[in-house]
């Protein structure tokens, strides 16, 4: 048997010459194999086509008019009493300069009945702070004395509260109350629009502010009106509110929001609603195309420069799509390693992976762009696209979604806004095909919740609760009640809930359910009509937040809450305050809400026809 014998081998460069010019030329020895290869790739294959090099576009830019809360008027569906129902609603106006969440989630924060104290003292701060820049410092004790920061008479205050007041109580005013003062001085018919008990104080207020100002040297009463009017406008603009309470996108039976907005458009309105927003960013794959029905937008609502940018036209030169890891066209150039497409895994189910890869490594270098500044808060309707190539040829472009609607095959869906099913009477029109460009928020700040509700379902129990975890306190500080709860000592059974009072020679009593905790309001289920078998769930108790209503209770106005609303999974709606930056630079502060996913089951610890030891504490 010969033994095995191992060779190595060993490759050295050596170079003929110190230039690589030979290396850089690629010089192919066999040119008709090479011809061969490009004919069997088909790289020989001509297409007589040419690069675009110019490209023309004409498109209306139409800016959105009107807008209305709410969403859909429940009146626009046809009902057995009313088969054709008006569908013209007057919508409002909308401002497109501001952010559109902030438009639709915003709510009241300074409430007149109320009595906020955090609030009033941050105001009555920045009033003595004007006082000091216009060299009014001397009367900072004058105003705080004709508008003290105290609770009007019949008030119960938590702990929180009364030491919140200890504190700040003869150091500042009360600058929400400054701030109604100084407007009736200003125009004394306002205080027409106010209601008592607020009323009366404001009244009482006003007095006293005018007395004072009788009676300070005229230099100093000027310096003192004069900071008037900076106070006025900075506590105007501190909020995003809506001019009238009633004026709410929030949905209390659904939880969410809903809005519907408009647009004149050369040829005819075109009206957007945005059903099911929760999120918390609108953009405009949120909305949806409606058929039907109108919000009074016409040509009226715009304006001269509104009618200057709706007309836009472009020439531009197309630029290729670039995008990492693209197979580069040029010969010694690397692709990036940092993209890796044979690391992509997709199945034949995964049809957006497929195209994604197909588009970066066979179609990547056959897309352009052109780039086409728009309006903020319009909508954009294409008219036609001439493309001019290398060859001098001008090609007018149809939308990839015609022609496909030209060959009857499926369209091209990709940014296009999907149609509203909802049944809205009125006369169907067709709804062009259009871009919103919505004023939406990139980013924005989220402070902590101020109030969280958790809908769940209860099945030891067979019920369903709207938890109140957390509420706003007067001093607009998170207020935990589970904790509270949780540290308050337990509560004595009511006389009406034993059976047999407890004593030395009755060990068990009897009790006909046990004690659910304060913040865990029912949801009752309950029909929403007689005659149909969808259920709605009431809720009852007492709640102390804004997001289940506490003014609407189960004999007036109750507040009915959709069944599917709150799946198995649960729901969790939170109220928190939002700061953000507009594209002009302006910030904008305001009061939203979100819903989210819930928490899964609970149990509230709910049980009926319990015998428990008389010992036990209730």
């Amino acid at each position: 048997m010969m033994p095995s014998v191992m060779t190595w081998t060993r490759l050295e460069p050596y170079a003929r010459n110190a230039t690589l010019d030979a290396g850089l030329r690629a010089e192919v020895r066999d040119p008709l194999w090479m011809l061969g290869r490009q004919w069997q790739f088909g790289e020989w294959w001509g297409e007589d086509a040419g690069s675009p090099v110019l490209v023309s576009l004409r498109m209306d830019c139409t800016p959105l008019t009107r807008f209305l809360p709410a969403g859909v008027p429940a009146s626009w569906y046809p009902t057995a009493t009313t088969p054709t129902p008006s569908t013209v609603a007057q919508g409002g106006r909308v401002d497109v300069s501001v952010p559109l969440e902030t438009i639709v989630e915003r709510e009241r924060v300074r409430d007149e009945a109320g009595f906020t104290p955090r609030l009033a003292a941050e105001a009555g701060l920045q009033f003595l702070r004007i006082l000091s820049n216009v060299g009014a410092q001397a009367q900072r004790a004058g105003v705080i004395a004709a508008v003290p920061l105290e609770a009007p008479a019949g008030t119960t205050l938590d702990p929180d509260t009364q030491r919140f007041l200890l504190v700040m109580a003869g150091r500042v005013p009360d600058g929400a109350l400054l701030a109604t003062v100084l407007r009736v001085v200003a125009t004394p018919a306002t205080i027409d629009t106010l209601k008592d008990p607020y009323k009366s104080r404001v009244a009482t207020r006003v007095q006293a502010w005018q007395a004072w100002l009788a009676g300070l040297p005229p230099a100093d009463r000027d310096h003192v009106t004069g900071a008037a009017t900076p106070f006025l406008d900075w506590y105007g603009g501190l909020f995003r509110e809506p001019v009238d309470p009633t004026d709410s996108s929030w949905i209390p039976d659904r939880l969410e929001y809903e809005i519907a907005v408009s647009a004149p458009t050369p040829h005819q309105e075109v009206l957007l609603t945005a059903p099911e927003y929760t999120e918390g960013q609108l953009d405009w794959y949120s909305f949806d195309t409606l058929g039907a029905g109108s919000l009074s937008a016409t040509r009226t609502d715009l304006t001269e420069a509104d009618l200057a940018r709706e007309r836009v036209r472009r020439v531009a030169i197309p630029t290729p799509v670039r995008y990492p890891g693209m197979p580069s066209a040029r010969y010694w150039e690397f692709e990036d390693a940092r993209v890796d497409f044979g690391a992509i895994a997709a199945g034949a189910q995964q049809l957006a992976h497929l195209l994604l890869i197909e588009f970066a490594l066979v179609s990547g270098d056959d897309w352009y762009v052109i780039p086409v500044d728009m309006p903020v808060g319009s909508m954009a309707t294409m008219r036609w696209l001439v493309v001019t190539d290398t060859f001098g040829d001008r090609t007018l472009m149809l939308a990839a979604r015609e022609l496909d609607r030209t060959a009857g095959t499926t369209g091209w869906d990709l940014f296009k806004l999907a149609p509203d099913a909802r049944p809205v009477a009125g006369t169907a029109r067709v709804v062009p095909d259009v871009f919103l460009l919505a004023p939406a928020l990139g980013a924005s700040l989220h402070g902590p919740a101020v109030e969280e509700v958790v809908l769940l379902r209860d099945e030891l129990a067979n019920m369903a609760w709207a938890v109140e975890r957390v509420v706003e306190s007067p001093i607009g500080q998170p207020f935990d009640r589970a904790e509270a709860y949780h540290r308050a000592a337990p509560p004595a059974a009511p006389a009406s809930d034993v059976a047999t009072p407890p004593g030395p020679s009755v060990p068990y009593r009897y009790r006909v359910s046990t004690d659910v905790p304060a913040h865990w309001l029912p949801l009752f289920p309950t029909r929403m009509r007689a005659d149909a078998p969808p259920v709605a769930l009431l809720r009852g108790g007492t709640p102390r937040g804004r997001i289940l209503e506490p003014a609407r209770t189960v004999t007036t106005n109750p507040l009915l809450i959709h069944e599917e609303e709150v799946p198995r999974a649960g729901a969790r709606v939170t109220r928190e305050y939002q700061l953000a930056r507009w594209i002009d630079g302006s910030t904008h502060l305001w009061v939203g809400r979100r819903k989210s996913v819930g928490r899964g089951e609970g149990s509230s610890g709910l049980r009926f026809d319990v015998l428990e030891p008389s010992d036990r504490s209730a």
